[in-house]
Parts: structure tokens; C-alpha cells; sequence
């Protein structure tokens, strides 16, 4: 199939997208294991969850999923330990 007089391979953008899922599934557990150690130490210094949300939020540090910080989160993801 020719899409611009170029041919056109519909595989392609599937290899590419499986590529790209599969390294930022390789990335997971090392940035999982750095959010948990950041999130203990704020813990350990005696912040509340809520504080300790605020904080990563300020940073610009988002959730392994992408998304802003709560502190249902950072309690979440210390308990995964």
C-alpha cells in the first residue's frame, strides 16, 4: 500500500508502540523503587502523606502512572514494599 507515493508497511506502528511499551515497562520497577525511597525519607523526617504528596507535586515529580500525587498514593506505594 503507497501513502505519500511511499510504501506503506500497517506492522509497523504496532512494532513500534510494542518497542516503546516494553522499555517503559523495563522502567517501572527502578522508578517504583526510587519514588518509595524518596517517600520514606520525607516519612521518616515526620511528614504526613498529604505534605509529602504536596511536595512531589511541587517538584514536578508525577506517579508512575503519570498523574498528580495524593497522599492515598504515597501511602499506596510505601506499603508496596
Amino acid at each position: 500500500m503507497l501513502l505519500d507515493h511511499q510504501a506503506f508497511d500497517r506492522a509497523q506502528p504496532c512494532r513500534s508502540w510494542r518497542q516503546i511499551d516494553a522499555a517503559h515497562a523495563a522502567q517501572k520497577p527502578e522508578a517504583r523503587a526510587a519514588l518509595q525511597g524518596k517517600i520514606a525519607d520525607l516519612k521518616a523526617q515526620g511528614s504526613p502523606y498529604a505534605a509529602i504528596a504536596a511536595a512531589l507535586n511541587d517538584s514536578g515529580t508525577a506517579t508512575v502512572t503519570g498523574k498528580a500525587w495524593t497522599a492515598g498514593n504515597a501511602r499506596k506505594l510505601l506499603a508496596q514494599k
